[in-house]
This record gives structure tokens, C-alpha cells and sequence, in this order.
């Protein structure tokens, strides 16, 4: 699955043309991705073969006050003059990812998808994520080359010579 996924945002990362069924198609395969991964932390045993933290950008929130009734753009609500480098542990990242109170694709100034601005409803007074869509496809290729033989829905019946879903 995260190796469909990472497909499927490599796709979106050749794409010029974007309307609302894009956006949320980009959403839907990062947190599909990111949820994925953390429960392959929290299940597999031996541990999940897979890096350990994320580097991300962070921009702190803005002083202004925002409508609680409409949407902001990510320039309205944080600073992004201001970028800093961070380092996520992994399964937070998946939380920042899974409980995302705020999402939105980033598009360079040629209208490509250069990754995902995103952030918790715990932080969201404080800052917003930056991830780059690379990061996050080498991650899910990554995990999906690591997990080859372990991850299957079928399962092999020997009394009875027969696999099942």
C-alpha cells in the first residue's frame, strides 16, 4: 500500500493543473501513508525497519487574530519569512500528520506540488510543519521496501492447501 501511495504523489508531483479533487487526493494518500506507518510502529515486532525522525521546516504562527468562520491560507496564519529546521521523531510526525487540525498542499511558483504545510490542533497556536514531498515518498518507498515479505492480507491455509483474504 505505501508503495502505491508513494506512486500516486510521485503522479501529483508531475502535475500542473490543480482543483480541489487534487488537493484532497494529495491528502488522502499522506495521511492514509503516515496512519500506515504508525500503526506498523505500534504492531511490528521485531521493531519496523525505518528511520527514526523526520526533518521538516516550521514556521511560527502570526500575532494576528483569525476568523473563526473562514479558512486561512497558510501566509494568513503563519510566518513564512521565517522558516526553521526541525527534526521530528517519527511516530510524531504521524501524530501531526493523523490529527492535522491544519492541511494544505504546497505549490512552488510553477504550479508543481513541492510538498505539505500541516499541524496538530495541539500546536496550531504555535506553528505549522513544512514537509517536502521527496521526504515524504522516500519515506513510504522506503518502509514499503523494508516490510516486502511481512505485509499481506492473504493467508496461507497448509491443512487445506488454500489461501485466503
Amino acid at each position: 500500500e505505501l508503495k502505491r501511495l508513494a506512486m500516486t504523489l510521485r503522479q501529483h508531483g508531475k502535475q500542473r493543473r490543480w482543483v480541489a479533487a487534487s488537493d484532497a487526493s494529495v491528502e488522502k494518500c499522506v495521511m492514509l501513508g503516515f496512519y500506515a506507518i504508525r500503526k506498523m510502529l505500534e504492531s511490528f515486532h521485531p521493531a519496523l525497519k525505518a528511520p527514526t525522525s523526520l526533518r521538516v521546516t516550521a514556521f511560527p504562527r502570526n500575532s494576528t487574530t483569525l476568523s473563526p468562520i473562514s479558512w486561512p491560507e497558510v501566509g494568513e496564519a503563519f510566518d513564512l519569512t521565517r522558516p526553521r529546521r526541525e527534526t521530528l521523531k517519527l511516530k510524531e510526525a504521524c501524530n501531526q500528520v493523523i490529527h492535522s487540525h491544519f492541511f494544505s498542499v504546497w505549490l512552488g511558483p510553477d504550479r508543481i506540488l513541492r510538498g505539505v504545510f500541516l499541524c496538530s490542533e495541539r500546536i496550531k497556536n504555535q506553528k505549522v510543519y513544512r514537509v517536502d514531498l521527496d521526504t515524504i515518498i522516500d519515506l513510504f518507498e522506503e518502509i514499503a521496501a523494508s516490510r516486502i515479505t511481512a505485509a499481506s492480507l492473504a493467508h496461507f491455509y497448509p491443512d487445506n492447501n488454500r489461501v485466503s483474504m
